[in-house]
């Protein structure tokens, strides 16, 4: 039933996702190096072709989403931190507008552009007051958390070192396993992030877990998805938990509103115009939950 749900998920690009986090906590790092190929069905060409089909995939309508994120640490207290976000498709892919801290003197404002030539722009009233500028893709979206414009782009299902590893079973579906290698340019990045492990589920294409490894072959963070929420006759994400691995601090993002079938203006999501404050779709246009 939990999965026949994703079939009508319009909104399954807003991050490639797993359902278990917490089994994860007695696995080792290291990445497991099942063998399945003897029992997938799937060949080159299929996988290309499904791969596709999920890049290319995107809401219908503009939408609106108002959340938190909850920074918990390991050890400590949870802190929670407003935000708003704008999503549509533009010419070169699946484009977001995200506000944290709206209206407060420590706000961000990022636009996450993917694509085979992914952008993120960032603003912010005290360090840069006038116009936006580019930054790297795995910079966090606020200090301390885990979530990331890489997590949103997803950059590399446009990749081309694609490898396919086989079946597995996850949560108890049946989930063909990628392996996206990354390329030489990415690898200059200051990161240590060299390959995505990312499965999809064999009967809705769904994404169900994916893992960043790195050069060393640890599994550097796990992103999972929590609860669905259905809204306005849609089943979209709820809670998302991204975990680094390595300090098992985690960042939950935590859907809490939506508007969906919005009419926005291409100006929300042009670069020069993130100095500019949004308008949040009126009252009677949000599911409050």
């Amino acid at each position: 039933m939990y999965f026949s749900r994703l079939v009508s998920l319009n909104l399954i690009r807003l991050y490639v996702l797993a359902f278990s986090l917490s089994f994860f906590a007695y696995l080792p790092s290291e990445v497991r190096a099942e063998d399945y190929s003897a029992s997938t069905a799937l060949d080159e060409s299929s996988a290309r072709a499904l791969i596709k089909k999920f890049r290319d995939a995107s809401p219908s309508t503009a939408y609106y989403l108002e959340f938190t994120l909850n920074q918990i640490p390991r050890h400590g207290d949870t802190t929670r931190i407003p935000g708003h976000l704008w999503a549509t498709r533009n010419e070169r892919g699946n484009v977001w507008r995200i506000e944290i801290n709206p209206g407060k003197p420590n706000e961000r404002r990022f636009l996450v552009q993917n694509g085979v030539d992914p952008a993120v722009w960032y603003w912010d009233p005290k360090g840069m007051a006038q116009t936006a500028q580019k930054i790297g893709l795995m910079t966090p979206l606020f200090p301390g958390s885990e979530a990331s414009a890489f997590d949103l782009q997803m950059p590399y299902l446009y990749w081309s070192d694609i490898k396919i590893l086989g079946l597995s079973r996850m949560r108890g579906r049946p989930s063909y396993q990628f392996l996206f290698k990354a390329p030489i340019d990415f690898n200059s990045f200051p990161t240590q992030v060299s390959a995505v492990r990312a499965y999809l589920d064999t009967q809705y294409n769904a994404p169900v877990q994916t893992e960043l490894i790195s050069n060393t072959g640890k599994i550097l963070k796990t992103l999972t998805l929590g609860d669905l929420k259905k809204v306005q006759g849609q089943w979209i994400p709820k809670t998302v938990d991204i975990r680094n691995e390595n300090t098992r601090n985690k960042t939950q993002f935590e859907v809490i509103s939506a508007a969906l079938s919005l009419d926005l203006s291409p100006w929300v999501f042009n670069p020069g115009d993130l100095n500019g404050p949004t308008q949040v779709p009126v009252e009677s246009e949000i599911t409050r939950f």
